[in-house]
């Protein structure tokens, strides 16, 4: 998550909608963990997802961002700011939404990941999508790259993970932002800042609100039907077990 560049008083509709629709996935794998899984949130930002995991209750979440100047623990959420303050073999669910992108040595990043994670331990993987809208809003959030499917697919199975579902979302972002890149900014137009920052909307209005309701559907469809393009990716993977 672009932690840095997220003005947090009114949360962009994309955002909402993206944890809305991760947290709904993970419900079933609550289980996990003798019905009391750990959970890492790898990139969590300003803990906003991070804390609703953990009010999902009866599991253990670590916020881990490399902002955190300090590790806390507050009830069921610890923050650290280095995923080798974790434990090897001790998690059962990793979240990373928006994180790959800002990692330069992804298969040194995952291997890591690997040894912190138990046997068939899940993934909950989101990307930014399609290199050829990559722009200055990357370079400006520190992206070294945007994914599709096969580069995606590829990383993942090179480290041991075997994908159960990858699909692209947001048609409509995907639409606009196209439209942002090759009509209205040009690849080299330097933002003044994200555009999760920019949203004027608080989460009560009716934009918002509407915006938040067409993502969802949006999300719902591609993950049935995937076939439609989108501004990002998703990827459900589990660990594969060693033989």
């Amino acid at each position: 998550m672009d932690f840095k560049y997220v003005d947090v008083s009114n949360r962009h509709p994309w955002e909402l909608s993206r944890t809305s629709i991760v947290s709904d996935i993970l419900k079933p794998y609550m289980s996990m963990g003798e019905g009391n899984p750990t959970i890492a949130d790898i990139g969590a930002g300003d803990m906003y997802f991070s804390k609703m995991l953990a009010d999902m209750g009866n599991c253990t979440v670590y916020a881990i961002d490399h902002m955190y100047q300090l590790s806390e623990r507050a009830d069921n959420l610890i923050t650290y700011n280095n995923i080798e303050c974790l434990e090897d073999n001790s998690i059962d669910i990793v979240v990373m939404m928006d994180v790959l992108e800002h990692v330069e040595d992804v298969d040194s990043f995952l291997q890591v990941l690997q040894r912190k994670t138990k046997e068939n331990a899940i993934f909950l993987i989101t990307v930014p999508a399609w290199q050829h809208l990559y722009c200055h809003h990357d370079k400006f959030t520190e992206h070294f790259c945007r994914y599709d499917k096969k580069q995606l697919n590829g990383e993942l199975k090179r480290n041991n993970l075997s994908v159960q579902k990858i699909f692209y979302f947001f048609f409509p972002l995907y639409l606009l932002r196209t439209f942002q890149v090759y009509v209205l900014w040009g690849k080299d137009r330097e933002p003044k800042a994200s555009a999760t920052s920019r949203w004027k909307y608080g989460r009560s209005h009716i934009v918002t609100k509407l915006v938040y309701s067409l993502l969802k559907i949006d999300f719902l469809f591609n993950k049935t039907f995937s076939f439609l393009p989108g501004l990002s990716l998703f990827a459900l993977c589990r660990k594969k077990t060693l033989k």
